[in-house]
C-alpha cells in the first residue's frame, strides 16, 4: 500500500515535472510600436483683414463750381471788360479738326456786330461746305448738297454761329447757363459751360480756370 502510495507520489510527481516541462510559458510578445501619430496641421494663417473699399474721389459738387453766369462775367472782365467788348467789330478765327483719323480738315469763320457771318469747313478729300447769313437769309453750299437757303433754326444749331459777343450779352442770349464741370482742353483746365440760347439751340464753351 505504501509502495502503491509511493507510487501514486510518483506519478503525480511525473505529471507535475511533466507538465513543467511541457507547459512552456508563452514567448513574450513583442509590443505593437506605438503608432507614430500624425503631425499636427499646419496651423491655419487667419485671412487678412477686409480692408474697407477706397471710396471713389466724388466729383467736384455742382454747389462747389461757379455758375455759368459767373463763369462768363469773369471771363469778360480777364478779357478787357464789356467797354473792350463792344469796340470790336469783327472776328476772325481759324481751327483744324481731326475725327481719329477718319476726317481731317480745317474751318474758318468770319463774324461782324451787324450778324453778318460765314463759315468755311475744308475737308481733306472731300471738299468745302460753306455756310454764311447776312442777318436776315441763311445760307449753305457744298458739292454733296449743292446750294440751298437753311432755316433760321437750322442756321443756329451752328455752336459757331452764337449771336456776336454773346458772352457780353449773355442775359439777352441765353435763357439757361450751368457749368457742369472741368475739362482739360490742351493744357489747361477749364471750365465746362452748357449754353442753352432764347433760340432753343445749345452748345457749349470752355473758359479757363486761371
Amino acid at each position: 500500500m505504501k509502495s502503491h502510495v509511493r507510487s501514486l507520489a510518483s506519478l503525480s510527481a511525473i505529471v507535475l515535472v511533466s507538465g513543467m516541462a511541457f507547459a512552456q510559458p508563452p514567448a513574450p510578445t513583442t509590443p505593437a510600436k506605438p503608432a507614430i501619430p500624425a503631425p499636427p496641421a499646419a496651423p491655419t494663417v487667419p485671412a487678412a483683414p477686409k480692408l474697407p473699399a477706397t471710396p471713389a474721389v466724388p466729383a467736384k459738387a455742382a454747389a462747389d463750381m461757379p455758375s455759368g453766369a459767373e463763369i462768363l462775367k469773369k471771363y469778360v472782365e480777364a478779357t478787357g471788360g464789356k467797354a473792350a467788348h463792344e469796340k470790336v467789330k469783327n472776328r476772325v478765327g481759324t481751327g483744324s479738326f481731326d475725327l481719329a483719323g477718319a476726317m481731317k480738315g480745317t474751318v474758318k469763320t468770319v463774324q461782324t456786330d451787324t450778324n453778318k457771318s460765314t463759315m468755311v469747313i475744308d475737308v481733306a478729300n472731300m471738299g468745302t461746305i460753306q455756310r454764311g447769313t447776312d442777318g436776315t437769309h441763311s445760307w449753305e453750299s457744298s458739292k454733296f448738297g449743292g446750294s440751298k437757303l437753311l432755316s433760321e433754326k437750322d442756321f443756329q444749331q451752328e455752336d459757331l454761329f452764337l449771336p456776336f459777343n454773346a458772352e457780353v450779352h449773355a442775359d439777352k442770349t441765353f435763357s439757361k447757363l450751368e457749368c457742369v464741370g472741368v475739362e482739360k482742353v490742351g493744357e489747361a483746365e477749364c471750365y465746362k459751360v452748357e449754353m442753352t440760347c432764347k433760340s432753343g439751340s445749345k452748345t457749349v464753351g470752355y473758359y479757363n480756370k486761371t
